[in-house]
């Protein structure tokens, strides 16, 4: 999906999300001594939102993700604003970057991207052989509370936008975990009317599973604390608690 639809990827809920995620970042970083300009290393980085936002509060920022795309729209908007930040195109569950970090992050259920436990434990392992000795990862998953939401069990939900209409339809299965969601664009220029499809999985870790893939990984949870996706639980009570952010480390 993040290949056909990366133009479509942002709006003003994500780029909240991510001044959001830049707050609780920063907050549990400081509780650890790690404050900039300590090296970071942002996984699945997507369209630079959130490393650019870390690079702003003076952090080294080196930017991982499988999509081409994606990293072409955080190169434009880094380019834009004359940002020192290193992009790289690779996977999550198996890379090896030229010198170590002082922090990793990893946000936007990411990590709930990842429907197998292996896969869990090599990216978490990825993260132990790059993190410095008392380095620290940063990661945020979603819990049942969104994937029991209509966020994930819905059908032709629709948003529209200057040149274009989006619907979602997904559905969450309790018994595996996993949950399904599609999207159609239709776009409109003046020239040609385009319809873009794409698709996700995602699966919910239970916190169990979680502690156990960072443990076989070397890593330790120093906390792990639920909070609103959009900081507004006035405005959307329903999502209250919908996410973990998780704080680990490697000894």
């Amino acid at each position: 999906m993040y290949k056909d639809l990366a133009t479509f990827y942002d709006n003003a809920i994500r780029d909240h999300f991510s001044e959001l995620m830049v707050h609780h970042i920063c907050d549990a970083l400081l509780d650890h001594a790690l404050v900039a300009p300590a090296r970071l290393l942002d996984l699945g980085c997507g369209t630079g939102l959130l490393a650019m936002g870390l690079h702003k509060r003076g952090y080294q920022v080196t930017g991982l993700d499988q999509s081409d795309r994606m990293l072409d729209i955080a190169r434009r908007r880094i380019e834009r604003d004359s940002m020192d930040i290193d992009l790289r195109v690779g996977d999550i569950r198996a890379f090896e970057l030229d010198g170590s970090f002082d922090v990793a992050v990893c946000t936007g259920d990411t990590v709930n991207h990842l429907l197998e436990e292996q896969e869990l434990v090599d990216m978490f392992s990825c993260v132990h052989d790059a993190l410095t000795r008392g380095g620290v990862m940063v990661f945020d998953t979603n819990n049942l509370v969104i994937y029991r939401s209509q966020l994930w069990n819905c059908t032709d939900a629709r948003a529209e936008g200057s040149n274009y209409t989006m619907s979602c339809t997904a559905r969450f299965n309790e018994r595996s975990n996993i949950g399904r969601l599609s999207l159609n664009v239709e776009e409109e220029t003046p020239m040609i009317t385009r319809d873009l499809r794409g698709s996700i999985r995602q699966r919910y870790w239970s916190d169990d599973e979680l502690k156990h893939a960072l443990g076989e990984a070397g890593l330790h949870v120093e906390s792990a604390l639920t909070f609103h996706p959009l900081g507004a639980p006035a405005e959307y009570p329903w999502l209250e608690s919908g996410k973990t952010l998780w704080v680990v480390s490697r000894d």
